[in-house]
């Protein structure tokens, strides 16, 4: 799975967004706004992925458990999918 459109991520003061650039950007209610850990998830999915590499590489960066990880990525790509900001 990966991002159906571009996007670019950046910080301004403590808030991330992404923007959509290239095609999508017509639909500019694709802006989002992301938590820290949204936007690794969603950076990650810049590129084709799993859900379990995803897992994974957050498991490096945080020191949650596994299964907080798996939770939370699942609710995390389920409500990109329902944006259908993924495929």
């Amino acid at each position: 799975m990966h991002l159906q459109y571009q996007y670019e991520t950046m910080k301004i003061r403590d808030i991330v967004v992404a923007v959509p650039v290239g095609d999508g950007t017509e639909n500019m209610k694709n802006v989002l706004r992301l938590n820290r850990t949204a936007a690794v998830i969603f950076d990650l999915l810049k590129e084709e992925t799993s859900e379990e590499q995803i897992v994974e590489s957050l498991m490096t960066r945080y020191d949650v458990s596994k299964e907080t990880l798996e939770h939370d990525v699942h609710m995390y790509i389920e409500e990109f999918r329902k944006r259908n900001l993924i495929v």
